[in-house]
C-alpha cells in the first residue's frame, strides 16, 4: 500500500515537472505556497528548469550555493543498520555481511534537485545504494521534507534575479 502511494506522487511529481517547461515557474510558486505539496515543490527545485538559463560554469556555481557539493561525508556517524526499510519497507537481509558498508545517499535525489545536508541523507548497505541510485517512486512523499520551504525561497530570489530577466 505505501509503495503504490508512492508511485502515485511520482506521477504527480513528474506531471509538475512537465508543467514547469509550459507555464511559469512564479506562477508554480505561488500554487505551491497555497498548497505546499511536496510533489510541486520539489519539481519546483528541479536544476533541470535552471540549467538552460545558465552556462556550464554558472550552473555549477548555482548548484553548489543551493545544493552544496554532490558528496556527503563517509563517517556513518552511529549509524550501523540499512535504512532500506524507509524506501522499500522492509528490513535489510544483507546487514550483517562484511563486504556490504553502509554508504550515505540523498535521499531525495541529488540529480533532481535534493540537498546535501544531514535531513537528505540516508544509510543504506552498498547492495540497498546500487538499488535507489536517484529512484523516486521509492521517496517518502508522505513526509514533508524540514529543507523544501528554505530551499524554495532561495530559488526563488535566484529566478527573480538571473531568470527572470533572461526571458
Amino acid at each position: 500500500m505505501v509503495i503504490h502511494a508512492r508511485h502515485q506522487s511520482a506521477m504527480k511529481y513528474f506531471e509538475y515537472l512537465m508543467l514547469t517547461s509550459t507555464k511559469d515557474w512564479l506562477e508554480l510558486y505561488t500554487e505551491w505556497e497555497e498548497k505546499k505539496t511536496v510533489e510541486l515543490g520539489l519539481a519546483l527545485i528541479s536544476p533541470r528548469i535552471f540549467k538552460q538559463y545558465l552556462s556550464i560554469d554558472d550552473f555549477t556555481q548555482f548548484q553548489h550555493s543551493t545544493q552544496h557539493v554532490r558528496n556527503f561525508s563517509t563517517r556513518s556517524a552511529g549509524h550501523s543498520v540499512c535504512n532500506s526499510f524507509k524506501l522499500w519497507n522492509y528490513y535489510c537481509p544483507l546487514a550483517r555481511m562484511d563486504d556490504n558498508a553502509l554508504v550515505p545517499d540523498h535521499l531525495f535525489p541529488y540529480a533532481e534537485g535534493g540537498p546535501t545536508i544531514a535531513e537528505n541523507c540516508i544509510w543504506l548497505c552498498r547492495t540497498h545504494n546500487t538499488m535507489k541510485i536517484n529512484d523516486i517512486h521509492v521517496y517518502p512523499w508522505e513526509e514533508y521534507p524540514p529543507w523544501l520551504d528554505n530551499m524554495l525561497k532561495n530559488r526563488k530570489k535566484f529566478y527573480e534575479t538571473r531568470i527572470r530577466n533572461f526571458l
